[in-house]
């Protein structure tokens, strides 16, 4: 029983592992010259051909998940 347990553990530990590589976060704000926050900004991260677009929130934060890699552009607009 206590084998059974520990291959699990190892099967789950690996699972995650696996699932984990190669997926990170990226996380900003958008501020003006006066250092207030931009509400409404649109953030493009561009990397390989792929475009993800967000728009920052009312504190002007913005954020990426499961990114693929940790090389990319990143443009910010605004009318306003």
């Amino acid at each position: 029983m206590k084998v059974k347990k520990f291959t699990i553990l190892l099967l789950l530990a690996t699972f995650i592992s696996v699932f984990s590589y190669g997926q990170n976060t990226l996380k900003g704000r958008v501020i003006d010259e006066s250092n207030a926050p931009v509400v409404g900004a649109t953030v493009v991260y561009s990397n390989s051909g792929k475009d993800l677009v967000v728009a920052s929130d009312n504190n002007g934060n913005f954020s990426f998940e499961n990114i693929d890699s940790k090389a990319g552009t990143i443009k910010v607009s605004f009318i306003g």
